[in-house]
């Protein structure tokens, strides 16, 4: 029987006796979706964006009510999340700082270290190799089409989510024995919005609205992924963003100025083993917080370095968090 749905962080009795030992993942698929606002999913209270598979992910697993982020700028924000580190730490301020220093122990680079096959699938260019982001992954898709005298901002230099989700289906069926780490990188919602059919038709007049619906609809192909490998129920699956977006609240069209809610609250949903299905996090949960969670349900807590962020695994397990 279901246990019965309980805020972590809040006041409240937990609904099951919290297991003395907590199953690990095997493999780690983290998903970042760029400029993905928590209030344009389902699960998050929208009723206007179809998002059916980030809401079942919550069923099956969990989420943060309140998810913050630190800088509202992708390569900033990127870092923070696989250093575990606040931007003044770990020196990236922006999406033309230099490399990050190689003093600055990355997520990937744990995790190659320990055995697991790593690969990254990244849509933007301000998160190509130049970022640092690339350390530690043993495959690194970050080619993108530019021209000789390409002078368009850097916003524009991308590529589409089905071509990379595409890139990251293919890895993910490679045969190997090994642990896997993917991380996949969509920047759809990014401006400018453009939806594919038939999400443009279907938000016509919305178009950031129909570019997170496509979104969504890329999260699904990846989970299907990792049912048809047979990789599904051991893997640790992680869904966040960099930041949200403006869409013209507070005077601010898109992100990167201000630090208001509409720009730095964005979703955190988890699921896989160690995750009790329906946990809802009442607790505020940082992007620097995902490092250290994520090592900690893949059995390698020890191997977390110093950090400012803390694991929230215990709590994704059921247990009370102070």
């Amino acid at each position: 029987m279901a246990a019965a749905l309980c805020v972590v962080g809040t006041a409240c009795a937990p609904a099951a006796t919290v297991p003395t030992t907590t199953p690990t993942a095997r493999h780690l698929l983290l998903v970042t979706i760029d400029t993905l606002r928590a209030d344009r999913v389902g699960a998050y209270g929208n009723t206007s964006v179809a998002t059916p598979n980030l809401d079942r992910l919550v069923r099956e697993g969990a989420m943060a009510l309140h998810a913050s982020v630190h800088v509202p700028l992708t390569r900033p924000s990127h870092i923070s999340l696989f250093t575990g580190l606040y931007p003044a730490e770990h020196g990236i301020r922006d999406n033309v700082s230099p490399p990050l220093a190689t003093r600055v122990p990355l997520l990937a680079e744990i995790l190659k270290d320990h055995g697991f096959r790593t690969g990254a699938f990244v849509s933007s260019v301000v998160l190509s190799k130049q970022s640092g982001l690339n350390r530690g992954f043993l495959h690194y898709a970050h080619q993108f089409e530019i021209g000789g005298d390409d002078a368009r901002f850097l916003n524009t230099i991308q590529k589409p989510g089905d071509q990379t989700v595409g890139e990251a289906v293919a890895w993910l069926r490679e045969p190997g024995p090994e642990r896997r780490f993917a991380w996949v990188h969509l920047y759809d919602p990014h401006d400018p919005y453009e939806p594919p059919e038939p999400y443009a038709s279907r938000y016509a007049g919305r178009p950031y609205d129909g570019e997170v619906a496509w979104s969504d609809e890329l999260v699904g192909r990846l989970d299907a992924t990792l049912a048809a490998t047979g990789l599904r129920d051991d893997t640790l699956i992680v869904v966040t963003s960099d930041h949200g977006e403006g869409l013209d609240e507070h005077g601010e069209a898109v992100h990167g100025y201000f630090v208001y809610e509409s720009t730095l609250r964005v979703p955190l949903i988890a699921r896989g083993p160690g995750i009790v299905p329906g946990t809802r996090l009442g607790i505020v949960a940082r992007t620097i917080d995902v490092m250290p969670t994520v090592l900690e349900l893949l059995g390698l807590g020890a191997a977390t370095p110093t950090v400012s962020g803390r694991s929230l695994a215990a709590a994704l397990a059921g247990a009370p968090i102070e």
